[in-house]
């Protein structure tokens, strides 16, 4: 599954959230450092969601983006590459 998600420098750090899994965040030193929590955080909340059995929610192809000219934050987006928890798999098999 494929997620996107945003990051944001924030002075000498950055952070990042899930567009499509509100509340999942994780921040680091470096973009990269950031890139590869968020892909373990991502992984943790769809195993959460998955043993809670709710449905795993499926990740959006694309989001609207606004550009804040008045803003002095650095922002980018990149999409996470995570799989799928194998619990969700074995329910929707059911």
């Amino acid at each position: 599954m494929r997620f996107l998600i945003r990051i944001y420098r924030s002075g000498e750090n950055f952070s990042a959230w899930v567009v499509d899994l509100p509340g999942c965040v994780a921040a680091a030193d470096t973009v990269e450092e950031t890139r590869e929590l968020m892909a373990e955080a991502i992984g943790l909340h769809l195993e959460i969601i998955a043993e809670a059995g709710e449905k795993i929610p499926f990740p959006r192809h694309s989001t609207r983006l606004e550009i804040d000219d008045n803003s002095d934050e650095e922002e980018l987006c990149t999409w996470v590459e995570v799989e799928e928890p194998k619990k969700a798999r074995k329910m929707a098999r059911r």
